[in-house]
């Protein structure tokens, strides 16, 4: 399940400020624990590759909603993202599977365009932008559908 959280802490990977809310895959998810108030847990951004080295990240979320998206099911929902070159240019649709989805986050000064990086194969990843917010991500993710 793609679920929206606040990352106060990162490591292997720069926050914009000193929080960054982004949208993150439950089955990339491992070791979580309560940290505090917040919840710290490993995200694997790319589970296919036995290379890639886990994230330690700490979110501003209680551990009981981190394991409520990650006791969700979502099957196998695949969705059509409407992508972008530039903010509000043309769009050419492409259809991707949610599991594949690893990371989303705002472009900068943007509220309504995200970065998506996602799976398309053991050792690759892809970065693409759409019109959608956050929220947007986290909707098109549990239905297949876009909320706009």
């Amino acid at each position: 399940m793609l679920f929206k959280v606040t990352v106060k802490s990162i490591t292997g990977r720069p926050l914009p400020s000193t929080t960054q809310s982004v949208v993150l895959n439950s089955e990339n998810c491992y070791d979580i624990e309560a940290y505090g108030s917040d919840t710290r847990l490993r995200y694997v951004v790319n589970p296919s590759d036995r290379r890639d080295k886990a994230l330690l990240i700490t979110i501003d979320e209680t551990i009981a909603s981190v394991l409520a998206a990650a006791n969700t099911a979502y099957g196998d929902i695949w969705v059509k993202l409407p992508i972008e070159t530039t903010v509000g240019g043309a769009t050419t649709d492409r259809y991707i599977p949610v599991k594949s989805i690893t990371w989303a986050e705002a472009v900068s000064d943007e509220t309504d365009h995200v970065y998506i990086d996602y799976n398309i194969g053991g050792f690759k990843t892809t970065r693409v932008m759409v019109p959608f917010s956050l929220t947007d991500i986290v909707y098109v993710g549990s239905t297949g559908t876009s909320s706009s």
